[in-house]
């Protein structure tokens, strides 16, 4: 499929997609490109990219960091007497951690988003 762009002025990289050609005065460095090009693909799944991964590392990386807190709250709640950890929703924080870290780690490489945080743990 040919796809109407707008490339950067070393046309290295897609800034902008239309459903037509468009003025060139307004819009300089026009290209139409096959969809299959690594530009196109690269301009809507801005995760692809290497910037991209680098952000979905470090987003993984303070969820990481950031469920300690929680995952600490169940260990208290478990030791109250207020949840157990079978729990599904405890099972569930634990899981996405391993989730998490999997990505971290890079042991996951199919990944392409961080997995959505589980809701927390009645209890904690």
């Amino acid at each position: 499929m040919i796809v109407y762009v707008q490339l950067d002025s070393a046309q290295t990289a897609v800034i902008a997609v239309f459903g037509c050609a468009q003025d060139p005065i307004d819009y300089p460095n026009q290209a139409t490109i096959d969809s299959s090009d690594s530009r196109y693909l690269a301009f809507i799944n801005p995760a692809s990219t290497p910037a991209g991964i680098h952000a979905a590392l470090a987003t993984a990386a303070q969820a990481l960091l950031d469920s300690r807190t929680t995952l600490d709250r169940i260990m208290g709640a478990v030791a109250q007497g207020k949840t157990t950890l079978s729990t599904p929703d405890v099972v569930a924080w634990f899981a996405w951690r391993d989730a998490l870290r999997a990505i971290v780690t890079g042991a996951d490489t199919t990944s392409t988003a961080i997995p959505a945080r589980p809701a927390y743990p009645a209890g904690t």
